[in-house]
């Protein structure tokens, strides 16, 4: 009756290590040569290719589960500012978008891979929705309430002792280029992507 009992403790222990071990390999695994780093934004040069890896595959299953190949559409993500801090929900940020290389273009917010609620349902902005004149420079705020122009929310957060928070920062920036131009399928440079700026933070 003991062994029965202490195999069985075992199975669930080595269940519950493969679930954690998965759980943070597969948002933190970066596989040589997968991806490309500029700044404080980072993409996956394999998404939606036939030679990926299961690693690969299960962590785009998670968190863009309708990648499309690079030559439709570039995916850019951010954990931090431009000056390497973890994006934080306390703080209010300035992000300047140059003109992309691309026909299209959009940012948006993410928590855990999940949109993050807000009362005006905003969760990105993009070539078509941002209020902007002729000859002005393309600037996006983020705060707490999506309140001013251009701006998106960042809500409460998901508080301090969350796992995701203390990895990566509360919330995530994705930016993409759809349609991208041959000079960004060549080779993309830090001036063609978002500068992420802290304005200020809460106390």
């Amino acid at each position: 009756m003991q062994n029965k009992l202490l195999i069985t403790l075992a199975v669930i222990a080595g269940l519950a290590l493969g679930y954690v071990t998965s759980y943070l390999a597969i948002p933190l695994l970066k596989l040589p040569g997968t991806f490309q780093t500029v700044g404080p934004w980072m993409s996956q040069t394999n998404m939606a290719s036939s030679d990926t890896d299961w690693y690969t595959r299960a962590r785009t299953a998670r968190y863009a589960a309708y990648g499309l190949p690079r030559s439709e559409v570039i995916y850019f993500g951010s954990f931090t500012d431009s000056k390497g801090q973890k994006l934080s929900h306390k703080c209010v940020y300035k992000v300047t978008i140059p003109d992309p290389p691309a026909r299209w273009w959009s940012l948006a917010l993410y928590r855990n891979g999940n949109y993050i609620p807000n009362k005006d349902d905003r969760y990105s902005i993009g070539a078509t929705t941002i209020d902007r004149q002729p000859g002005e420079t393309m600037t996006i705020t983020l705060n707490a309430d999506g309140l001013g122009r251009n701006a998106l929310a960042l809500g409460d957060g998901p508080g301090p002792f969350h796992p995701i928070y203390k990895l990566y920062g509360s919330f995530a920036l994705a930016f993409r280029l759809y349609q991208p131009h041959q000079e960004a399928l060549r080779a993309v440079s830090e001036n063609m992507l978002p500068k992420i700026e802290k304005m200020s933070c809460e106390n």
